[in-house]
C-alpha cells in the first residue's frame, strides 16, 4: 500500500507535462507552430542550459540525455552540419535506445574515464540500432515477412509510420523503461521514460517543430527534477531519509515566535554499535527515524546529526505536546528490532572443501531500543537557539534520571 503513493508521487509530473505539452498543440496548434517557428532556436540554449546545470551537479544521466537530444536536434534541424547520414526516424529510435540504456544507469561523476566510457556505450548501441534497421537479412526471413502482414492487418494505423521492426524496438526499449520506473520509482526514472514516450509519438507524425517544442519542454522539465533531486540532497537525510539538520535551520526560519523543540538522543547507541556493528546500527537509527516521523500533534522530525533527533511543534507549548512525545517515546522502547546474525566464515571456502561446523545459534535475534527526550519552549524571551540549547539541558536531565524517559526545561 505504501508502493502506489511513492510510485504516483515520482511519475506525475512527468505525466502531466506530456499531457499537457501535446494538449497544448492539439488545441492551439496554430498559434503554436506560429509560435514554435519564431523559436525555433531555443532548444539550442535550454539543453545546453540544462546539461551544463546537471553536469554541476553531478546527475550525469540527465547530462547525457541532453547532449542525445541537442545532437539529434541538431542532426535534423542543421543535416549539413553534422552530414548525418541517417532518417530522422531512425535517429528517433537511436534516441530512444539511449534512452533506454540511460534510465539503468546510476549518476556517476562526469570524469574523463566515465565520459569516454558512457559516451562509448551510447555510440555502441547507435551503431548497433543503425546495423539493425539496416540488415538486410532480417527482412528477408520468412517468419519477418509472415509476422510483417499480421501485423498490417491487425495494427494499420502503426503501420503506416513504422516497420514490424521499429515498433518491436520502440516496444522493447519503453517496457525495459517502464520496469525501471516500476522497479524503483523516482522522478529521473519517470522522466526520461516519458520522454521516450514523447519521442515515439514524435516519430508518429514527425515534424521539426514538433520535435523542437519536446526538446523544449525536455530541458525546461530537467532543469525541475535536478533542481528537486538537489533539493533532496541538501535536505534529506540520505541515512534516515527523515529532514536534515540544514532542513531544521530553514524551517526554524519560517516559524512564528511560539513554538515547543525537543531534543532526542538514542541510549547507549554507543555500546550499541560497538557490540552489534555499524551496519545494525544503522537500521537502529532507520527505525527510531521512521517512528519519529510519525509523530502527531503537527509534529516534524529531522536528524540532528549521529544518534541525535529534533521535533518541532509549531504553535504548541510543552504542556500541549509532552503526552505525545512521551507516548513515542514508549512506542521505541516496545518496538521489536530483529537483528539479523548469520552464520558466516570470515573468508569464503575453497571449491570443494568442507565448511567447518559451527555451534547452532539463532539466526534472528529481537533487542529493544530506548530514547531519551529534552522539551523546551520557544517565545519572544528567547531565541531559536536558546531554545535548542534549554532542550539539550533537559536532555542531559533525562539522561543523569535513568534514561528512557521525557524532562522540560
Amino acid at each position: 500500500m505504501k508502493y502506489l503513493p511513492t510510485l504516483l508521487n515520482h511519475t506525475l509530473l512527468p505525466v502531466i507535462a506530456l499531457i499537457f505539452g501535446f494538449t497544448l498543440i492539439s488545441s492551439y496548434q496554430v498559434e503554436t507552430l506560429f509560435w514554435l517557428q519564431e523559436k525555433n532556436w531555443l532548444p539550442y540554449p535550454l539543453l545546453g542550459i540544462s546539461a551544463l546545470i546537471a553536469s554541476q551537479f553531478n546527475q550525469s544521466r540527465y547530462f547525457y540525455a541532453c547532449l542525445l537530444w541537442l545532437l539529434v536536434f541538431t542532426s535534423i534541424d542543421s543535416p549539413t552540419l553534422l552530414a548525418q547520414p541517417f532518417p530522422p526516424g531512425t535517429l528517433m529510435l537511436m534516441l530512444c535506445g539511449a534512452s533506454s540504456l540511460l534510465i539503468w544507469q546510476k549518476d556517476k561523476s562526469l570524469r574523463l574515464s566515465n565520459f569516454i566510457f558512457t559516451s562509448a556505450l551510447i555510440l555502441g548501441v547507435a551503431a548497433a540500432l543503425a546495423w539493425v534497421l539496416n540488415a538486410d537479412f532480417l527482412t528477408a526471413l520468412p517468419i519477418y515477412q509472415q509476422s510483417s502482414k499480421e501485423y498490417v492487418v491487425l495494427m494499420p494505423v502503426l503501420a503506416q509510420h513504422f516497420s514490424l521492426l521499429e515498433i518491436c524496438l520502440y516496444a522493447l526499449f519503453f517496457v525495459s523503461a517502464l520496469v525501471r520506473t516500476f522497479v524503483s520509482p523516482n522522478l529521473s526514472h519517470s522522466l526520461l521514460a516519458v520522454s521516450m514516450a514523447s519521442v515515439l509519438i514524435i516519430d508518429t507524425n514527425f515534424s521539426l517543430l514538433l520535435l523542437a517544442f519536446a526538446a523544449d519542454l525536455f530541458a525546461l522539465f530537467t532543469l525541475t527534477v535536478v533542481l528537486l533531486n538537489s533539493h533532496k540532497m541538501a535536505f534529506k537525510d540520505e541515512l534516515t531519509e527523515i529532514a536534515s539538520r540544514r532542513a531544521l535551520m530553514h524551517f526554524s526560519q519560517s516559524l512564528f515566535s511560539h513554538y515547543t523543540v525537543v531534543m532526542a538522543d538514542v541510549d547507549h547507541f554507543k555500546s550499541f554499535n560497538d557490540k552489534y556493528g555499524h551496519d545494525v546500527g544503522d537500521q537502529v537509527l532507520k527505525m527510531v527515524a521512521q517512528q519519529l516521523n510519525r509523530v502527531g500533534k503537527g509534529g516534524k522530525a529531522f536528524r540532528y546529526g549521529g544518534e541525535e533527533f529534533t521535533l518541532i511543534f509549531p504553535g504548541k507549548s510543552p504542556e500541549q505536546v509532552i503526552e505525545t512525545v512521551d507516548a513515542l517515546r514508549e512506542s521505541i522502547a516496545q518496538y521489536p528490532l530483529v537483528i539479523r546474525q548469520p552464520d558466516r566464515p570470515k573468508r569464503k571456502p575453497k571449491a570443494g572443501a568442507q565448511a567447518k561446523p559451527t555451534k547452532p545459534t539463532s539466526s534472528r535475534k529481537t533487542v529493544n531500543v530506548t530514547m531519551s527526550f529534552g522539551v523546551a519552549v520557544k517565545n519572544k524571551q528567547n531565541s531559536f537557539d536558546q531554545a535548542m540549547k534549554q532542550a539539550d539541558v533537559a536532555l542531559y536531565k533525562a539522561k543523569k534520571a535513568g534514561r528512557n524517559n521525557v524532562k522540560t526545561a
